[in-house]
């Protein structure tokens, strides 16, 4: 079923075949929900697009949220680390629970208090070894 979220989404990924402006793109993805908090996760093991999503979407169906995010390379090209929004308060020890991730896993998780953190997390949208998507 395709909600405006998702049509947004969609138009957001076509644009970005060109060059993407961070800033433009970053305004629309803090228009998509009412973000309470911003999370950083970094598990033990190296992260693919495919398992981000399955852990993501894991936790969007358990917490009943929905939760944007980020696949980003860490510095050293070696490992993967997300950054999320979401639009709900959840607790470290939730966020273990609905993932099935280990709480050391979960490196940041504080209230949003500017829309500058979504341009944050955008930062690397123009680079191949980028991902995300919206759940």
């Amino acid at each position: 079923m395709w909600c405006e979220t998702t049509l947004t989404l969609v138009y957001l990924k076509e644009k970005r075949m060109r060059q993407t402006d961070i800033e433009a793109y970053a305004s629309g993805v803090a228009l998509m929900s009412d973000w309470r908090r911003t999370i950083t996760i970094r598990p033990s093991y190296k992260l693919k697009p495919h398992t981000s999503d399955r852990i993501i979407e894991r936790m969007s169906k358990s917490l009943k949220a929905q939760i944007f995010y980020t696949m980003e390379q860490d510095w050293n090209g070696e490992m993967y680390h997300l950054h999320l929004l979401i639009n709900k308060n959840v607790s470290n020890d939730k966020l273990s629970q609905a993932s099935g991730l280990n709480p050391k896993a979960i490196k940041y998780n504080q209230p949003i208090h500017s829309e500058g953190i979504v341009g944050y997390i955008l930062k690397n949208l123009n680079n191949n070894n980028f991902h995300y998507n919206i759940f």
